[in-house]
């Protein structure tokens, strides 16, 4: 797990917690994720089981610029313990090893399913009636308002997907929400380092990567993605959950009226390759038009093009 001789920084709760390579639940991207026990409370007040992302971010070298990529993501990790919001994932405790050539970054949340393994189940399970469509709308709204809080915040989560989303029962109903979670943008500091014209390398999913994302990635742009990445990855998302609502066909491109399987079809890298060459998602026609609308203002392929987070959520307020 890396040289721990050097505590950099413990943020946040002062709570103390155990885990194993056995209580392994998840990789993220490229970055394992345990379901831990919490040993110590002290002024934690939460759950007895919590999750703890473990991220290894290598130095491959100490320019002036991976230093200020380093300070910068340090500077983020202690603004995650402060933000407080109910559709955002709670971080409890963040601790930093530093070493000369890396450094280990545990971050301490709340434990529940991801979204990916949510809409697993309701695909698999025709008597699962849990995305009517307005339960679907209620999803919908509840990651745009994390997303828009987030925005109004200045902070651009970078690796939005249905593994960084948490599903939790809502307490009075039988309902559920979302909340968004992997707040560290870790991995993009990797990204940075070892860019390459090969998205294999990519660290995370480009599947619900926008194209300025990838084309930073690959070299083909010199801007760094913002906000607006982020809604292409919501509207992918949105799509996800229509699609497996409606239970149609997944993960197809379109171009210039020309539609492509994507599915099983294409790995990654492939799949960035004609995200980059100007194809997005297609929206069928089976989604409420209105609905499908929206997705498509959150897929147009010109970041400056795509709606924000505050109008998308006053559209969905609507509904």
């Amino acid at each position: 797990m890396g040289n721990r001789s050097s505590v950099v920084e413990i943020i946040g709760s002062n709570m103390g917690y155990r885990y194993s390579n056995g209580d392994l639940i998840g990789s993220g991207s490229f970055n394992p994720v345990y379901k831990a026990g919490v040993s110590k409370r002290a002024d934690y007040t939460g759950g007895d089981t919590i999750a703890v992302k473990v991220s290894c971010i290598k130095f491959y070298s100490h320019s002036r610029a991976d230093i200020e990529r380093w300070e910068k993501a340090v500077k983020r990790l202690r603004l995650l313990t402060q933000l407080a919001h109910g559709n955002l994932v709670a971080y409890h405790k963040i601790t930093i090893f530093k070493a000369p050539s890396e450094a280990i970054v545990e971050m301490a949340m709340d434990y529940h399913k991801n979204l990916a393994k949510f809409l697993k189940e309701v695909s698999k399970n025709d008597n699962l009636h849990i995305l009517s469509y307005y339960h679907f709308i209620g999803l919908a709204r509840d990651l745009n308002r994390g997303l828009a809080f987030l925005h109004s915040n200045g902070i651009a989560h970078g690796d939005l997907k249905p593994a960084n989303i948490l599903v939790k029962a809502r307490e009075s109903c039988s309902a559920d929400y979302l909340m968004i979670a992997d707040l560290g943008g870790l991995e993009q500091i990797q990204d940075d380092a070892v860019s390459s014209r090969d998205f294999s390398h990519l660290r995370g999913t480009p599947r619900y990567m926008s194209p300025e994302r990838l084309k930073k990635f690959a070299r083909m742009d010199t801007d760094a993605p913002g906000r607006a990445a982020d809604i292409w990855s919501l509207g992918c998302i949105i799509l996800d959950m229509a699609e497996c609502s409606k239970r149609v066909p997944e993960k197809r491109l379109i171009k210039d009226g020309v539609i492509i399987n994507a599915g099983s079809h294409l790995n990654d890298n492939q799949f960035a390759d004609l995200i980059v060459q100007g194809y997005v998602p297609f929206v069928c026609d089976d989604i409420e038009s209105h609905v499908a609308d929206l997705i498509r203002e959150c897929l147009l392929p010109v970041s400056a093009d795509r709606i924000s987070a505050k109008l998308l959520l006053t559209l969905l307020n609507i509904f």
